[in-house]
């Protein structure tokens, strides 16, 4: 219990630079900082099937939070550039999915499995962070985190669930594995 309320008030206080980097859709250099909005910011996996099954959901969530800034990331490094362009391409993600060089975002927000999602206030405070859905199958899910945090904001109340287990696959960092796109 002492420990949850420890990681509580950490999580509250992390902020976040800059987000900037390779859109693995687009293939070009993108910048999405200087929001005034919120940000979504979701770490996703061109090959974990959890990952897979909420793009579909996030998509949806999405398109009827649109005052949100939704945005990507990917930062595994056992995936190789030729398989996450092509899978992040052409799964149709309405976002930009950004490549995490290094894992920096990951491990400056401590992100630990794809799907792993972060609500940051416009001044990059952690609002919420967790698991998108309470399933690592988005279509078995019974609770919708990521929805039920977007939802109280965008009513502008407190976001009763600040935190909730992440479910899917590891996200594989440098030291985990050999980086394949060094």
């Amino acid at each position: 219990m002492l420990w949850t309320l420890f990681l509580s008030v950490c999580f509250a206080s992390i902020q976040t630079g800059p987000i900037q980097g390779w859109d693995l859709r687009s293939q070009k250099n993108v910048d999405v900082a200087g929001a005034t909005a919120a940000r979504a910011v979701v770490f996703l996996s061109a090959k974990c099937p959890c990952s897979n099954s909420h793009v579909e959901h996030l998509n949806e969530l999405q398109k009827n939070y649109p005052q949100i800034q939704f945005i990507g990331i990917h930062s595994n490094s056992d995936e190789s550039k030729d398989d996450s362009v092509t899978y992040f391409t052409n799964r149709g993600i309405n976002f930009p999915v950004l490549h995490d060089v290094g894992g920096k975002w990951a491990d400056d927000l401590k992100a630990l499995k794809t799907p792993h999602a972060y609500l940051l206030s416009p001044d990059g405070k952690v609002l919420f962070h967790g698991g998108v859905t309470s399933s690592n199958d988005a279509n078995r899910a019974k609770e919708f985190f990521l929805k039920d945090a977007l939802q109280a904001l965008s009513e502008n109340k407190e976001i009763e669930k600040k935190e909730a287990r992440a479910l899917g696959c590891a996200i594989t960092r440098d030291g985990d594995n050999k980086d394949v796109w060094k």
